[in-house]
């Protein structure tokens, strides 16, 4: 948890980064889906997602439904 944290203050204090989304759930069972939308600008050139926790998953979608793996 405290490097958790210390990671969430070493990007937010970083001039050339800005946090869009941050969220915590604590959750009890492991199947659950979420969906977070999070609209993007062609202007951006580097977007960096970071997830943590039991066997997590993640897929980043384009609004034309294209996935993306890195």
């Amino acid at each position: 948890m405290i490097c958790q944290i210390l990671n969430f203050v070493r990007v937010a204090v970083n001039v050339g980064k800005v946090n869009l989304l941050a969220v915590d759930r604590r959750l009890n069972v492991t199947d659950d889906v979420f969906t977070y939308e999070l609209l993007v600008d062609v202007e951006l050139h580097e977007f960096t997602v970071s997830i943590s926790g039991k066997r997590p998953q993640i897929t980043v979608t384009d609004p034309d439904g294209m996935h993306y793996l890195e």
